[in-house]
């Protein structure tokens, strides 16, 4: 005869056993946390677990969930439902949690407007001005040597990237 085996603490079925002959009555002695009912296949991401005489089915979230808040990974090791601060779906760098849609939103938004930022004629134009010091570094010599060495750079970086003709800045 097979018994079907459960775990002690979750109660989740962890395999098939088979029965010792029983000596005093001749039937079968069912081993301790056991049963002789089987449990049925469960749903991909569910357990059977053995519960008041029976197999019921349980979702299975153990492993990594990320908390709403922190976006933090943190380890679950129980059986059934999350609690509401916590969700499996992992969040991307710049996400909210948005409650009433039930996922992680912001990520994209972010990145579209920094891709657009970043193709805008004053971002070009700030990457390719050398840094203050030596911009000052540079206006300190022209007026000293009567030169125009700064400004001439300043135009290149703006006919390099000029300033939209609809652009009101």
């Amino acid at each position: 005869m097979i018994a079907y085996s459960y775990n002690r603490d979750t109660k989740e079925f962890i395999g098939q056993t088979f029965c010792q002959p029983n000596p005093v009555d001749g039937g079968f002695l069912i081993p301790a946390f056991a049963t002789d009912i089987k449990p049925e296949q469960p749903k991909e991401g569910h357990v059977m677990v053995f519960k008041d005489g029976d197999w019921i089915e349980t979702i299975d979230y153990r492993g990594s969930a990320f908390n709403k808040d922190s976006k933090e990974s943190e380890k679950w090791e129980l059986l059934g439902e999350l609690p509401p601060y916590l969700t499996k779906l992992a969040p991307q760098l710049y996400d909210e949690w948005d409650e009433e849609k039930e996922e992680w939103i912001g990520h994209e938004d972010y990145i579209k407007k920094q891709l657009e930022h970043e193709a805008s004629y004053e971002f070009k134009r700030r990457r390719n001005y050398p840094p203050l010091f030596e911009q000052l570094d540079a206006l300190y010599w022209d007026m000293k040597n009567g030169t125009y060495n700064w400004v001439k750079s300043r135009e290149a970086v703006k006919e390099k990237y000029p300033k939209p003709e609809n652009k009101n800045v």
